[in-house]
């Protein structure tokens, strides 16, 4: 290995001499023996995983240390006297790594590979009432990219079980579905790289399902953008009907259904109308606007849960209810009958005692009390048979004095 010594080097070549000063005058000696580098390990990796350089006299230091990757820097994560300990910069492509320890510079340290990161892209069972349901045994298939085919390299799991791998392929996996998981996301760590991807259901468990059944559903809320004017934002996972947007120099504009502020930083859904908002909302008042998620459920008595921080208004329409309907985007729209109720009730799914499952939110006022906290709600469902539902609300609030239905937490439970 061939080392660029660039400044003066005494004691026969093999230490560098500096001096210091200290308080009296006097100055002391320092020598730093040159270091001797063994090589790399791993020679290849994916860009932010660890590597270490092996070799003999580093030091102990952290500053006199810096590692590149081409041109890129690497932080330094730990220095022993026989090894250095780097991160792979996040923009690294497979290059040369250089080394230097106070003056002594090495440029041919070791070739490292950068390799591709593995990405899902899809994950099924073979479950007969859905893809996203896995009971023991299923067989599960992960697809995406840069697997690679070895499968000592490969580590699958659901939740915090581990599946047995079946088969291992460049664009494919096959594992066999553990028992007792639960719900979960399935996660793929190959080289110690992991990646995440779907959430799967083990049809015959029951408890909190909202991880499987309701995604972003509670603080703190994850956001598609920034928030506008650092309050609005838009909801991850949720979708939308055409009554949330409105036209803007010829696109659509989504009404934005979070807020970000002193009473919520972690963020609240909220359906707001009023001229606070109108930076939001430009004067379109939310007129049966649906917010809505869409997933299959297996049979079983479920509760939903959601909890109200604040539910108010000044006047005009203010008409909102939360609901579970049979099928995909089937949320019907609301009249001004007896108050705000579903043009159609035959669509929602019913209780055991055959009552819809639907609630009038906007029929409770609720104002901010920050020591009282949210107001508690819940409703149940019974599904007999495995079914596609639609959780979500539809929403009323006009521009006219205005008002706001804010929700903090959703909850979907299995009961039996």
């Amino acid at each position: 290995m061939r080392s660029l010594i660039k400044n003066i080097l005494l004691i026969g070549g093999l230490s560098v001499l500096l001096f210091s000063c200290e308080k009296d005058g006097k100055k002391q000696e320092f020598y730093y023996p040159e270091p001797t580098v063994h090589g790399i390990y791993p020679t290849s990796g994916y860009t932010l995983s660890q590597v270490a350089i092996s070799g003999e006299n580093f030091g102990e230091r952290l500053e006199p240390v810096s590692v590149f990757f081409g041109d890129k820097e690497a932080e330094i994560v730990s220095c022993k006297n026989n090894r250095i300990v780097v991160v792979v910069p996040k923009d690294a492509v497979s290059s040369e790594v250089m080394l230097k320890v106070w003056q002594y510079e090495f440029d041919n340290v070791g070739k490292f590979t950068v390799m591709s990161k593995p990405t899902i892209t899809s994950v099924s069972s073979s479950n007969e009432e859905s893809a996203l349901f896995a009971a023991e045994g299923d067989v599960i298939t992960i697809t995406g990219i840069s697997f690679g085919t070895e499968k000592e390299n490969v580590t699958v799991k659901i939740g915090t079980k581990t599946a047995e791998i079946i088969s291992v392929q460049d664009e494919e996996i096959q594992v066999k579905a553990p028992a007792g998981y639960g719900l979960g996301t399935v996660s793929l760590t190959i080289k110690g790289y992991e990646t995440l991807g779907t959430c799967l259901l083990e049809p015959a468990y029951t408890g909190d399902l909202t991880a499987f059944a309701l995604k972003n559903s509670s603080q703190p809320f994850t956001t598609t953008d920034d928030a506008l004017d650092d309050v609005w934002g838009i909801p991850t996972d949720w979708l939308f009907n055409e009554k949330f947007y409105y036209q803007e120099n010829g696109s659509r504009v989504l009404i934005r259904p979070l807020i970000f502020d002193g009473n919520n930083p972690d963020g609240c859904i909220s359906f707001l109308c009023n001229m606070w908002s109108n930076v939001n909302h430009k004067e379109h008042p939310l007129d049966n606007a649906k917010m809505y998620q869409v997933v299959t459920l297996p049979a079983g008595k479920y509760t939903i849960k959601w909890s109200v921080p604040e539910c108010n208004t000044l006047g005009g329409n203010f008409g909102t209810i939360i609901g579970v309907t049979k099928g995909n985007a089937t949320l019907p729209d609301l009249v001004q009958e007896n108050g705000w109720t579903p043009a159609d009730e035959s669509v929602f799914v019913e209780d055991a005692s055959g009552k819809k499952t639907y609630f009038r939110i906007t029929d409770n006022i609720v104002l901010f009390d920050k020591e009282r906290g949210p107001v508690d709600y819940s409703m149940d469902m019974q599904l007999t048979e495995t079914t596609q539902v639609t959780i979500g609300f539809v929403v009323n609030i006009s521009l006219s004095k205005g008002g706001n239905v804010n929700i903090s937490k959703m909850v979907v439970e299995r009961v039996n």
